[in-house]
């Protein structure tokens, strides 16, 4: 009897712990992601550069119009087929665009010939520029997706 009794407790305990712990987890993962979205890491480097947090933080969002889903996954498709544009450099751009309240879309190929060209010089190669235009319509069709 004290045996069934105790695999009774241990089994409920387990079933009600089991639904807590993943839910615990999956909301910290969420903020860590988050902290280190796109928009945030701009928004940490306009307050390094002096802006309050409210300040930055308005300037961000009006800047960057699509949702901070999009523009990472964005990000992440520049940054991972041309080499030489790192996230930093992106961070770097769309803080400044922020500052003087310049609108940012990473679709467009203009948006991204002007990060790759602050990072390689004013003169790119054709290579690269059809990349960017590659880059450009994938882009594009991320942000019709989500």
């Amino acid at each position: 009897m004290k045996k069934s009794f105790l695999l009774a407790t241990v089994l409920a305990s387990n079933i009600v712990f089991a639904q807590v712990i993943p839910t615990q987890t999956i909301l910290t993962q969420a903020t860590k992601l988050q902290n280190n979205s796109l928009s945030s890491m701009a928004i940490t480097q306009l307050q390094n550069r002096g802006l309050d947090t409210d300040v930055a933080t308005s300037k961000v969002n009006k800047s960057l119009s699509q949702d901070a889903l999009v523009i990472d996954l964005m990000t992440q498709n520049l940054v991972s087929v041309v080499d030489e544009v790192s996230l930093e450099d992106v961070v770097s751009y769309i803080s400044e665009a922020a500052l003087f309240d310049r609108s940012i879309d990473l679709s467009t190929y203009s948006s991204l010939v002007s990060i790759t060209q602050k990072k390689m010089g004013a003169s790119l190669s054709d290579e690269t520029l059809s990349v960017l235009a590659k880059v450009s319509f994938q882009n594009l069709k991320i942000s019709k997706l989500i």
